[in-house]
């Protein structure tokens, strides 16, 4: 998902102004961190500009302009017409007000995602445009930047998260890959650990028994496969571990973490020899797509029950739609009682009372 903000004249000063003591004020020097983390595009209005020289102090207005020079202006942005401004926006008392009103403008005309600004009067003015969802302060820029791009953890026993630079292209593990892939360890180098991109890897007694490289997949590669998805870019258990249950540990990760994530479904790609791996694939629930990606046969896994779906027994069901389960009259249920000891109390909201 792309983001876009346009930011006012204080907002941009804050990110980079150093308070009484010394320090730039924490959630401006956050909301800079995560801006160029995620590489937000990050915009100027050029009325910014005639209102900082409007400043009789010619020493900061010459400091200002030079701070707003560190970001990219709005090109050519939208002007109204007529009295469009104070129809959407209200009357205005000052040139500060229609310098507010052009920035809103600016955004009512879709030149940005959202504004981020301290300023109440333009939250209020937003406000009576019908813009205050796109309008935010510091505060509510960084809630928005954390939802849309930091994941939702996940964690099970035995497995790691780790950067793929942390992961050595050496290890035996990758050996057959980089066989049947010539450019993989280009690949991983360029794609991966340049990328900064994240693995799952489970290491008994250190040694690297299985990894499953993700990513999160925007764009449709491939018909049939509903979008938002998860790659499993790299999906590989070492031969030394075979039996030991990884690589459906892994892979039991890999659905938790993607439903955790609003992900509809998940897929992977493999070469036709890996008759083992496609058979695991396929009892998870993954079905063979009728395209192929280059040599690779394509497998996919929908991870959501869709409407309509016609009745069937209740492991088909699950395999299918796993972690999803049918619950039908017919479907018997067993509870388990539990007997409380008196060295392990629970919370009230455990014992029911609440």
């Amino acid at each position: 998902m792309e983001i876009s903000f346009l930011i006012d004249t204080n907002i941009a000063i804050q990110l980079e102004e150093p308070g009484q003591n010394g320090e730039i004020k924490g959630p401006f020097a956050l909301l800079h961190a995560q801006i160029l983390k995620f590489k937000i595009s990050t915009f100027i209005h050029p009325v910014s500009v005639d209102d900082v020289n409007n400043d009789k102090n010619e020493a900061r207005k010459k400091e200002t302009l030079s701070r707003l020079k560190k970001y990219p202006f709005l090109q050519s942005p939208p002007k109204p017409i007529g009295n469009q401004l104070e129809e959407l926006f209200g009357g205005f008392t000052d040139t500060n007000d229609v310098v507010d009103a052009n920035i809103l403008f600016a955004l009512f005309r879709n030149c940005a995602s959202y504004l981020v600004t301290e300023d109440l009067g333009i939250h209020k003015r937003a406000k009576n445009a019908g813009l205050d969802d796109r309008v935010l302060g510091v505060s509510e820029a960084l809630d928005l930047l954390k939802r849309t791009f930091e994941p939702s953890a996940v964690f099970l026993p035995s497995i790691e998260e780790e950067f793929a630079y942390n992961i050595s292209i050496d290890d035996p593990l990758f050996d057959s890959l980089k066989a049947d892939y010539p450019g993989f360890a280009k690949w991983y180098k360029e794609k991966c650990c340049e990328k900064h991109r994240k693995v799952w890897v489970i290491r008994p007694e250190g040694k690297l028994a299985g990894i499953c490289l993700y990513k999160h997949d925007d764009r449709e590669e491939y018909s049939g496969i509903d979008m938002p998805s998860m790659k499993l870019s790299t999906f590989k258990v070492s031969d030394d571990f075979r039996g030991a249950k990884y690589g459906e540990l892994l892979l039991k990760m890999a659905i938790n973490y993607a439903v955790s994530n609003g992900m509809k479904s998940i897929w992977v790609t493999t070469r036709p020899k890996q008759t083992i791996l496609i058979q695991f694939l396929k009892d998870f629930g993954f079905s063979a797509h009728s395209e192929y990606a280059g040599e690779d046969m394509i497998f996919y896994k929908q991870l959501f029950v869709p409407t309509g779906t016609q009745s069937m027994p209740p492991l088909d069901f699950h395999i299918k739609y796993n972690p999803h389960f049918l619950d039908t009259p017919e479907i018997k249920k067993y509870a388990i009682p539990i007997k409380l000891h008196r060295s392990c109390p629970l919370e009230p909201e455990f014992l029911g009372t609440r």
